[in-house]
């Protein structure tokens, strides 16, 4: 059994006392038109963070099979036009980057798929210079990364 990426729900609305399965399910049966998911097609879902104001929290999902993970990210254009959204749950530092790609190219320009962020460019040399600048604070990074090896762990002074 391969594990899939779990995904998130945002704007469910949120209730004291809630049984948050269930109300996803109704959602992926009514809304979503996956009928064939049941209880035993989650591994878990559950609430992320504490409360804090009025706004509903987002729902974190993984599925058992990646089957049924493909079949729920496939349809999630089916909720359009309702306050609930579905996105993928990615790691601290790519949910950054993330954002302020969307934030720099757009919202329609950039998406995310299976975790990797895709930005789209209409303009070549845009593109380019992108690219150049990403090669060189890589560069940067690695060079940083191989001369600075082992020091602050007490095995070696740096050498230049």
């Amino acid at each position: 059994m391969m594990l899939s990426n779990p995904i998130l729900f945002h704007g469910i609305p949120e209730e004291n006392v809630e049984d948050i399965e269930a109300k996803l399910l109704n959602i992926l049966s009514e809304q979503m038109k996956q009928r064939h998911i049941n209880g035993n097609c989650i591994e878990y879902c559950h609430r992320l963070g504490s409360t804090k104001d009025q706004r509903a929290r987002p729902v974190l999902v993984r599925f058992v099979s990646l089957r049924a993970r493909s079949n729920v990210w496939n349809t999630k254009t089916s909720l359009k036009g309702s306050k609930i959204s579905v996105s993928e749950f990615l790691t601290k530092s790519r949910q950054q980057v993330f954002t302020e790609a969307r934030k720099y190219f757009g919202i329609r320009n950039c998406w995310s798929s299976d975790g990797t962020i895709v930005v789209m460019l209409q303009n070549k040399a845009k593109q380019e210079e992108l690219f150049q600048a990403m090669q060189a604070q890589y560069d940067v990074a690695r060079a940083t990364t191989h001369t600075m090896r082992g020091v602050g762990l007490g095995f070696s002074k740096p050498h230049f």
